[in-house]
């Protein structure tokens, strides 16, 4: 018996038999509400669990995509989501995107070329139970990535959006970081090159595939 039931319990022994029921009905309620709510996590995690991320494919699609139109594909693919086709802004032009998401759980995106609407630009995951094939996800640590990938992770740092990419030579999977930064006034952003030391607590934000 848990320690949630011995004070109920105890105060019942002065109750009417009828509290008494009416107290157990809301607690077998309120029971059968948890294990609802945990199936349905369940079910989402296992529906995720199956996506995996490589160098060549996602989910059983070549990466990058053929010179077509993928809507249906991408949702034949990932039977069971949401995939959508919208249109992205950014500083430069528009350029068309899929979504794939979960209720309102965004899972991952596919970002077109802007000037070459066929050719896939970039591939961001960012759900954390997607995982590439190196066995890293969104939320792990600059040091996992460190310990799970070979080669020599090399750092670049987008000034102008603050963004900050680790990839690896021969690579198509590279991975966008974050965390806290302290830098003098003086700094020259324009020029920025951040060391390792610098990020070493930080980690992933999103699992990019983009090809190299």
């Amino acid at each position: 018996m848990t320690n949630r039931l011995i004070a109920p319990l105890f105060v019942l022994l002065t109750w009417a038999c009828g509290q008494r029921s009416e107290v157990q009905t809301q607690d077998a309620t309120d029971t059968i509400s948890e294990q609802t709510l945990h199936n349905a996590a369940s079910t989402v995690q296992s529906h995720i669990d199956t996506i995996m991320l490589y160098e060549d494919r996602i989910n059983g699609i070549r990466l990058p995509f053929e010179r077509k139109e993928m809507l249906v594909e991408l949702q034949e693919k990932f039977g069971g989501y949401t995939v959508a086709k919208a249109i992205g802004q950014q500083d430069g032009p528009d350029y068309p995107y899929y979504s794939v998401m979960d209720n309102d759980i965004s899972l991952a995106s596919f970002a077109m070329d802007a000037s070459d609407t066929l050719k896939l630009e970039r591939l961001y995951v960012e759900h954390p139970a997607i995982k590439d094939e190196y066995g890293i996800t969104v939320g792990d640590a600059y040091a996992k990535i460190k310990d799970l990938r070979n080669g020599v992770a090399k750092i670049s740092t987008d000034p102008h959006h603050q963004h900050t990419v680790l990839y690896f030579d021969g690579s198509n999977i590279m991975y966008e970081i974050s965390g806290e930064l302290s830098l003098p006034d003086t700094v020259d952003l324009e020029n920025i090159q951040l060391a390792e030391d610098q990020i070493k607590d930080w980690t992933v934000d999103y699992v990019i595939w983009r090809k190299r």
